[in-house]
């Protein structure tokens, strides 16, 4: 038997831990959920590994906002925020073999 680590990844406690999380936590879940608003994202109908979705460079690097929210990643107190979570590529890919 195969023992793995503690899941210490973000929502792996629930949706509620996503809902409170400090980022998300000002989020209009209610509102969503009954549909008075639209889903800020919608996965495309089509396989996500066509062509056309792959981006050969990144043009939003230039962009303002995308700067500004690359600095406010590296700052301590946004990466204290995800403190005691991991993401574990190998325990992931089982996962996702497991689930097939």
């Amino acid at each position: 038997m195969i023992q793995r680590k503690p899941q210490n990844r973000l929502g792996c406690n629930g949706a509620e831990e996503v809902k409170t999380h400090p980022w998300l936590r000002d989020f209009p879940w209610d509102a969503l959920e009954k549909k008075h608003i639209k889903s800020p994202f919608i996965p495309p109908q089509e396989d996500n590994f066509d062509q056309k979705n792959i981006n050969e460079e990144w043009r939003d690097v230039k962009d303002e906002a995308f700067i500004e929210n690359e600095k406010s990643l590296r700052r301590k107190s946004t990466q204290e925020l995800f403190a005691g979570y991991y993401y574990d590529h190998e325990v992931a890919s089982f996962t996702e073999r497991e689930q097939v």
